[in-house]
Formats: C-alpha cells, sequence, structure tokens
C-alpha cells in the first residue's frame, strides 16, 4: 500500500509546498526592500529619493466657489521640480570660494540678490526664507543692510537659525532622521510648507549626486528611467565638470 505522501497520486510532498512558501516570502520580502532603491549606498539611495520625492503622487484637487463660480483648484501646490534641480546646480557652480573683500561686497550683493529672486521664483516664498535657504544650500551670507552695527562690507555672520538650517542640510543624507531633522529646521527658520521643503531637498540631493563619485551613476540612471528631466541636467553638470572621468 503506498504511503499517503507518495507524490504520485496524492500531490507533492509537505516539503516541497514549505519550499515554495519560504520562496515567495522571500520574493515578497526582496521585493519590500529593493521597490524604489535607487542605489545600494544609503546616501545616494536617499539623495536620490529627495530628487523625485512627491512627483508621482497625484495631483489632488478641491473644489472652491470664486466669483466665477465653482473651480477646482490643486489641494497641494506642486513647484518645478526640474527648475528647482537647475538652479540648485547653478548655484553650485556660481557660489564663491570665499567671503567677498571690500571691493568685491558690491558684486557680491548684486548676484546675492539676483540668486535671492531665483530662489523666491522657484520656492514661491519671501527674500528673508530665501536667502536662509540659499545659505543651507552653500551660499555665503551677505546682509544688505550693510549700516548696521558690526557689518562689515555687508558681510556678516548670519542669524543662528540659518546655521542650523545650514547643518542639518549638510548632515540630510547620513541618516535616516536626517531628513526629517532638515524639515523641522526649514519649518522653524524659512516658514516653508511641506511642499517646498521637499524642493529644497530635491536641490540638495541634486548637489549629493552631483559631486558623488562614479557610484552615483547607476542611480542617476535609475532616476532617469522615470525622472529624465531631473537626472539629465546633473548627469550633464558632471560631465562638463569631469566628475564621471569624462572630459569637461
Amino acid at each position: 500500500m503506498a504511503d499517503e505522501t507518495d507524490t504520485g497520486r496524492n500531490g507533492p510532498p509537505q516539503g516541497a509546498i514549505i519550499a515554495v512558501l519560504l520562496l515567495a516570502l522571500a520574493v515578497a520580502v526582496a521585493w519590500r526592500v529593493l521597490r524604489g532603491r535607487h542605489a545600494w549606498d544609503p546616501v545616494l539611495n536617499r539623495a536620490a529619493h529627495a530628487l523625485v520625492e512627491g512627483q508621482d503622487r497625484p495631483l489632488e484637487e478641491v473644489t472652491v466657489r470664486g466669483p466665477s463660480g465653482v473651480m477646482s483648484v490643486p489641494a497641494r501646490p506642486r513647484l518645478d521640480r526640474a527648475g528647482a534641480v537647475r538652479l540648485a546646480l547653478e548655484l553650485d557652480r556660481l557660489r564663491p570660494s570665499a567671503p567677498p573683500a571690500r571691493e568685491q561686497a558690491d558684486a557680491a550683493r548684486a548676484s546675492t540678490l539676483l540668486m535671492r529672486g531665483r530662489m523666491r521664483g522657484v520656492l514661491k516664498t519671501g527674500p528673508a526664507e530665501a536667502q536662509v535657504v540659499l545659505y543651507g544650500l552653500g551660499w555665503p551670507w551677505v546682509d544688505f543692510a550693510s549700516d548696521l552695527p558690526g557689518a562689515e562690507h555687508g558681510v556678516t555672520a548670519p542669524p543662528a537659525g540659518a546655521l542650523e538650517v545650514r547643518k542639518t542640510l549638510q548632515d540630510v543624507f547620513l541618516s535616516r532622521s536626517g531628513a526629517q531633522e532638515a524639515r523641522e529646521a526649514l519649518g522653524r527658520h524659512a516658514a516653508l510648507a511641506p511642499f517646498q521643503v521637499e524642493a529644497v531637498l530635491a536641490m540638495r540631493g541634486a548637489l549629493e549626486l552631483l559631486h558623488a563619485t562614479q557610484a552615483a551613476e547607476a542611480a542617476l540612471a535609475s532616476v532617469a528611467a522615470a525622472h529624465p528631466e531631473l537626472a539629465g541636467p546633473i548627469i550633464e553638470e558632471r560631465r562638463r565638470a569631469g566628475v564621471d572621468g569624462a572630459p569637461p
């Protein structure tokens, strides 16, 4: 009489079923771990995620009643993410290497005023908030009120809040909690809403990927598959600067 576990008439053995279930579980776990991963390096992976965060989120709308009747408007504003990335690359390319000397003070004010205006346009925020973000992304602090006590050639130390913003943005991708710390600092000291913070973190992600070693190429290729408008300018700037070994 055949054993009840015989596979000829009674289906596969229990061990084979368990193996299949374990394999399916392993695949499910791997999918959860790898889904959305742009790089094995955790710093580059966080930078790539910041670059695209929110871009695939459906644009929600709400209905409001105005003078012209009922209309639908975005429930959550969406900023020009590609414009933010291009501005970050331009800031990096034009950023002075040192605070301006006396004879360069006027030029420093003019260039900061220009970049502050560009930042205001991208983030839809005020001038003071835009300058805090500029400083957080590495632009020197320039005080436009040069007659303030302690001011020298229009350059003074930035306020304490701006020091905190710069520090959190510098360290934002070094840990899992870095992004939350940066969000809180930008909210406190630059009065940025969550959708504005996303754009700032995307700019910081672009800079991280710009200056990374060749390991960033795979992350940029992964981003480019879905968002070439975000990865393309960074790839081109890396080539121009010779970061990835290509001639400038």
